[in-house]
């Protein structure tokens, strides 16, 4: 028989699932860590995640999947896009509180920029170490990555002491020569700034936002890093108030706040007053009206009022001539003489 054609003896695995369902490689993943992921304060949804973030290392590096991989095999089926991947963001900074995970970002070979997000199990080893007694292990330096719970150095200025000129004499302090930051320190702080110019950018044009409110705050940067206002809070409360608002009017109110000089403290809260106050003055603006107001016109006197003379009805003829026939008759007994006035 040729060695081609021997069987090979069964691996321990291979034992216990078999060949065939193994075919797509297999996790190792202690039995501390199953057996023990809620005494270390994971949930559920936390320890299936660790799991199926342990797929993804083969070797001593640490992995670096994208989160829409993650999510996607995560929910399977029930996977739904910005949902998803704001639920796996919400269980790796959960998993970072518990001091469980750390993250940070992998240089790109090529352009040297930080891109992928590399995820590292070592504070999870820790913590089972810590959970056995035993030395917890020192996490490893990679100049290659670039950690988010790396601290920054940031030294504060000094201002000396000013001292009181004396009298009479009159000594003008000495102002000390400012020390300009070396290359490699303004190097640093501008690919720092960049680099999260490029995280916001990514965020915005990922998100679900209109095309136009996307284009509002790509212009505007820099202001949001600056008031630091988040991209989650924007996109909420955009949600929350489409139906209330137009499009434009809510565009238009933003603009304005993020362009103001006063920095808002509170995002949700100072944008509900902007809205109102904004929709308040559109209501006192009175409304053009197409009437003309009535012209003036002059009554005129009845006096100078040319009035037609009534007709005589037939009825009032014969009123008169009765009238004037009783008259004639009065008239004709005064002339004649009286017997009683003349005795």
């Amino acid at each position: 028989m040729s060695k081609n054609t021997e069987k090979t003896e069964p691996t321990h695995a291979e034992l216990i699932w078999g060949s065939q369902i193994l075919d797509e490689g297999f996790t190792i993943i202690p039995n501390i860590i199953t057996r023990n992921y809620r005494n270390l304060g994971m949930t559920h949804g936390e320890y299936a995640f660790i799991a199926l973030l342990s797929t993804f290392k083969h070797d001593t590096k640490d992995p670096y999947p994208s989160q829409t991989t993650l999510a996607k095999l995560y929910f399977g089926e029930e996977y739904k896009e910005e949902n998803s991947e704001r639920a796996i963001r919400k269980i790796v900074n959960s998993l970072k509180k518990k001091t469980l995970l750390r993250t940070g970002k992998r240089r790109n070979v090529t352009s040297g920029k930080f891109g992928n997000s590399v995820y590292s199990l070592q504070p999870l080893i820790n913590a089972c170490l810590k959970l056995q007694g035993e030395k917890q292990i020192e996490l490893p330096v990679e100049y290659d990555i670039e950690w988010d719970d790396e601290p920054q150095e940031q030294k504060v200025p000094t201002v000396p002491e000013q001292k009181v000129p004396m009298v009479p004499e009159q000594k003008v302090p000495v102002v000390p020569e400012q020390k300009v930051p070396t290359k490699k320190k303004r190097e640093k702080e501008s690919i720092k700034k960049k680099k999260e110019k490029e995280s916001i950018y990514q965020e915005i044009v990922e998100s679900n936002l209109p095309v136009s409110l996307q284009k509002v705050l790509v212009d505007r940067i820099d202001r949001l890093i600056i008031y630091k206002i988040k991209l989650i809070d924007v996109e909420l409360h955009f949600n929350a108030f489409k139906d209330q608002y137009e499009e434009r009017e809510y565009i238009y109110v933003l603009q304005n706040l993020i362009d103001g000089d006063e920095k808002p403290k509170k995002f949700a809260a100072v944008m509900n007053n902007w809205l109102k106050r904004n929709r308040e003055n559109q209501n006192n603006i009175p409304a053009k009206s197409g009437k003309q107001k009535p012209i003036r016109t002059e009554m005129e006197q009845e006096h100078m009022e040319d009035k037609p003379e009534k007709e005589k009805s037939p009825d009032d003829e014969a009123v008169l001539a009765e009238k004037k026939k009783t008259l004639e008759e009065t008239l004709k007994k005064l002339k004649e003489p009286n017997p009683k006035r003349l005795a």
